[in-house]
Parts: structure tokens; sequence; C-alpha cells
């Protein structure tokens, strides 16, 4: 059985870093911050930067066609943010990781995207996060999402040819979501990051 590292941090922790998370990061990620209107988008962003630049120990990321970053090594990771979480999936497979936050709304409008009927509420969101994990790991981008099998359960799914295996959980009201380019169940290891200012 593989493994999938799961760095995870929380917004809240880095409410009141603001300006140590903007001066740490890489400028190409403070720009990349800036372009979101919102504060707290601001601050998961630069959560997303932080975890990426310090687990991988690099600031220098290569970007794919379709905007996917990537480092030369064979290590693979993918960067998800919503809600109060942000992570990063590291695996020795091509990976995508995606979490969207169980907001307590109308959630129909997911049924409509994929055409299904009679989800609860976690599993609607478990589909959303489960399809979108599958295209950030296929590294096309968000436009494929209506091209590919209807991830509805976790498991072993084939897509071109190519075989892929996805996992969901539900950690305080987030849908997270993992999906690696092989055909084996993996386990996931969750590591918590907390954002420490030096004294």
């Amino acid at each position: 059985m593989g493994k999938v590292q799961l760095f995870v941090s929380k917004l809240n922790e880095g409410l009141d870093k603001y300006d140590y998370l903007f001066n740490l990061v890489s400028e190409e990620r403070r720009e990349k911050a800036l372009r979101y209107k919102i504060k707290k988008d601001q601050i998961r962003s630069l959560i997303a930067g932080y975890l990426m630049e310090k687990t991988l120990k690099t600031k220098e990321f290569l970007i794919n066609e379709n905007g996917k970053p990537y480092v030369k090594d064979s290590i693979y990771f993918n960067v998800s943010h919503s809600g109060n979480y942000i992570c990063l999936a590291l695996s020795s497979f091509e990976v995508g990781v995606d979490i969207e936050e169980i907001l307590n709304k109308d959630y129909s409008f997911i049924e409509k995207f994929f055409k299904v009927n009679n989800l609860s509420k976690n599993e609607a969101y478990s589909l959303w996060t489960n399809s979108e994990s599958f295209v950030k790991c296929l590294g096309t981008g968000i436009k494929d999402i209506k091209n590919i099998p209807l991830l509805t359960k976790e498991g072993e799914h084939v897509y071109k040819n190519k075989r892929y295996f996805t996992k969901n959980f539900i950690l305080d009201n987030h849908s997270f979501s993992i999906t690696i380019e092989d055909n084996h169940d993996f386990e996931i290891e969750q590591i918590e990051i907390d954002i420490k200012k030096p004294n």
C-alpha cells in the first residue's frame, strides 16, 4: 500500500501573521496572493505557498501548460484551500487534492452540474471534491471535470487507459479528496503544520 503525506494548516493560524507570511514566500506567490480581493483568500494563498516552500524546500517551481506547479524531481504534489483548511498532498505518484467547506446552504447546484439526484449533502460535496482532485491529478485543469467518470464513490477509476485511485474523508465540516495516478489503495499520513513566527 502506498502513502500520501497530507500537510495541513488552518486559516486561523495565519490571520495574525499576514506580514510575516507575505515576506517569507516567493515574489511569485505574493503576486498570486494579491490577485485575491478578500484578505482571507490572500492568507489562504500565502499559507499554501508557505506549505509548498517549507515542504519541498524550494522557491523554484515550474508550471505546466495548464498552470499546475511542479518540481523537477520525481516528487508529485498538489495544494488546495477552502474554508479553514489549507493543505498540500505529497506523493511518489502524480497526485491531486481538493478541499471544499461543506456550507449550510442549498447544494442542488452540485447535483445539477453532475446530473445526479438524491445525494446527501456530504455525498454531493464528496462527488465535487473527488472530481476536482481527479482533474487536478490529471493536470489538465477544471475544464475537464465534465469529461471524467462520475466519481460518486472513492476507489479505483480508469480514464484514457490509465488507472487512478481516489480517497475521500470529512473533517470539521470540510470534504477532502485525494487522487493518485495508480490503481492501489493508499494510506494518508496527515501532518499538522503550525505557522510559528520567530521570536
